[in-house]
């Protein structure tokens, strides 16, 4: 998840807060993304399905869906986890650091 996309009304995160957020996706995202892209109702990321990953992924959906209850979020898990977010169009912020693939700075 980027830093440098803008974040919308949704999120009820403080800075640091949200901080502490990104920085737990960016080792999840470093460790198990496959791809991530934008659809047309929200963003779509698909992660290895290594040990941990559906567990981690699991609990910063929970944390997500308490801060940004606009947003839906749906798993399927098979060979490769697939995490679909959709959301209103106010979260266009969010929904873009879902889009976001791995930025390689990010993983270091």
């Amino acid at each position: 998840m980027s830093d440098r996309q803008p974040i919308s009304a949704c999120c009820s995160l403080d800075e640091t807060d949200l901080a502490e957020r990104r920085a737990r996706w960016r080792r999840l995202t470093a460790r198990a993304q496959i791809s991530a892209e934008r659809t047309p109702d929200g963003a779509r990321q698909r992660l290895r399905a290594a040990d941990g990953v559906e567990g981690e992924l699991r609990a910063l959906i929970a944390l997500e869906a308490d801060c940004c209850p606009s947003l839906s979020f749906e798993l399927s898990i098979g060979e490769e986890i697939v995490l679909e977010v959709r959301g209103p169009t106010d979260a266009e912020g969010v929904l873009a650091l879902f889009s976001s693939p791995l930025e390689p700075d990010a993983a270091r």
